[in-house]
């Protein structure tokens, strides 16, 4: 069959799939189903067919990154990793949903739940879709970009020195000795540091603090990207022994100091994606393939390794099963919670997220009434019983679902999810006319790493690295490449 034909033929069997999902989803939400109208029956047929419809697409989305095109791909892991598969598990333990999370969900937020997540998958898809549609690599475009990354480099290694003094600096400022640094960063999450940052009341530090961890975290994926490509940029022996030796403090300061995965994933993710983009293009599939898998398997266990020692700061007592294990990534159970609170135990929130993030770089000490996430609070009172985000920093994340939901109800949903498969285009665009080796891969593979991990919900702090290499693109020297791409926009 002529290659033509067979992505026509996917496109319709993608379309008649994600309309089936659509319908499905609108047709039970148009239903209002109720504790007297839900069951265990309908529950099981709607997670059956979420999962089944996540899982298909993922191979799709398989299909794409043998193109040399990862984003769709890893839109749809988001969602297999986030929510399908931990849905899946819970119908072993349907007797008592929300178990795990000392919580009894009803099974009509359950359902709904179910329904809404296939809601949000289907608007995800066709929003993708929309956005890189008639969006061919442009070789022209990708050879400027990458001309003007290699100029720009004497400029990036004062940058990245800059960052790293910054990441830095909260442990020198606060942390006494260096043996008591050392200590510091080496003890679990749940201890007080001297430099540790409160929640909505951010401790004198906190300022300081965040932008050390958003700049080192800049810092640690740059030089490991860097040193990845040091071959095609001819960098200099010591200079790639710098860079390595830069990435691995960074990585390992902030592995274990802060204990968020994301972090880890965004200093690791984007520079080893950005490889598995060049082997692509360069046809080497089948290296690509055994990369990319060893890749997804080692993050997990890296992850769970992080998430293990961050809770008692060693890993003793850790069993196998610990390395594959996703509790603690159970947000399809932490959206119907968030399904559950609203309207029944709270009224609609209704907050506009973005204000938080234009908030955010703005230290609390200059303004004493900042805006806070009343979605985080809301969901962590409904969820533990008191308001602990008040009055223990404590904040739990009702995931990207539950978070629109709890704002704005159905309407919420449908425009995140909008908004967030546009925005995996959007990246997927920029790739397209992007060489690897150029800062652009780089920064879409980085904003493609900060998405996934949004599954979770979209706050501010963690899009800062974004923000920084985002704002580094324009000191790159508009190139005739460039601009020929913005005349034929």
């Amino acid at each position: 069959m002529p290659t033509g034909t067979m992505k026509k033929a996917l496109i319709i069997i993608l379309g008649i799939i994600v309309t089936a999902a659509l319908a499905l989803g609108l047709t039970y939400m148009l239903l209002e189903a109720g504790p007297e109208t839900s069951s265990q029956s309908q529950i099981f047929w709607l997670i059956l067919t979420y999962f089944s419809v996540v899982t298909f697409l993922l191979v799709v989305g398989a299909v794409q990154v043998l193109a040399g095109h990862i984003s769709f791909f890893i839109l749809i892991l988001a969602h297999f990793v986030w929510f399908a598969w931990p849905a899946l598990l819970g119908l072993d333990e349907n007797s008592r949903w929300g178990g795990a999370a000392h919580y009894d969900l009803p099974l009509h937020a359950v359902s709904k739940t179910a329904a809404l997540m296939l809601m949000f998958l289907t608007v995800n898809v066709v929003t993708y879709w929309l956005t890189v549609r008639n969006s061919p690599h442009n070789e022209a475009v990708s050879h400027a970009r990458e001309e003007s990354t290699i100029e720009f480099l004497p400029l990036l290694t004062w940058i990245m020195a800059a960052f790293f003094v910054l990441g830095m600096l909260p442990y020198f400022i606060y942390g006494g000795s260096l043996a008591e640094i050392v200590s510091g960063v080496m003890a679990s999450r749940s201890e007080i540091k001297p430099w540790s940052v409160g929640a909505h009341v951010v401790s004198e530090s906190g300022p300081i603090t965040v932008i050390g961890r958003s700049t080192l975290a800049s810092f640690g994926a740059l030089a490991l990207w860097l040193w990845l490509q040091r071959k095609k940029f001819s960098l200099h022996r010591a200079y790639s022994t710098l860079l390595l030796m830069g990435a691995t403090v960074g990585a390992l300061v902030t592995f274990f100091d802060s204990g968020t995965r994301t972090w880890t994933l965004m200093i690791l993710g984007a520079p080893l994606i950005t490889v598995v983009l060049d082997r692509l293009r360069q046809k080497q599939q089948v290296k690509s393939i055994a990369i990319g898998l060893m890749l997804v398997v080692g993050a997990i266990m890296l992850t769970q390794i992080q998430l293990y020692y961050r809770l008692g700061g060693d890993l003793q007592g850790m069993e196998t099963a610990d390395f594959v294990s996703l509790e603690d990534s159970d947000f399809f159970t932490e959206t119907a919670i968030a399904v559950d609170l609203v309207p029944g135990q709270f009224e609609y929130i209704q907050q506009f997220e973005p204000l938080l993030f234009i908030a955010n770089p703005i230290p609390r000490f200059l303004w004493q009434n900042k805006p806070f996430s009343k979605t985080v609070r809301i969901f962590s009172m409904g969820r533990s019983g008191f308001d602990e985000y008040m009055v223990t920093g404590v904040s739990r994340m009702p995931s990207i679902v539950g978070q629109h939901y709890l704002s704005w109800g159905m309407i919420g949903v449908l425009i995140a999810g909008m908004v967030w498969g546009w925005a995996f285009g959007l990246f997927e665009r920029l790739q397209r006319s992007s060489s690897a080796s150029s800062l652009h891969a780089f920064f879409s593979a980085l904003g493609l790493v900060w998405l996934f991990t949004c599954s979770r919900g979209v706050y501010p702090g963690f899009h800062y690295p974004v923000l920084i290499v985002g704002l580094m693109l324009f000191l790159l020297k508009p190139s005739s490449g460039a601009q020929e791409d913005k005349n034929s926009a």
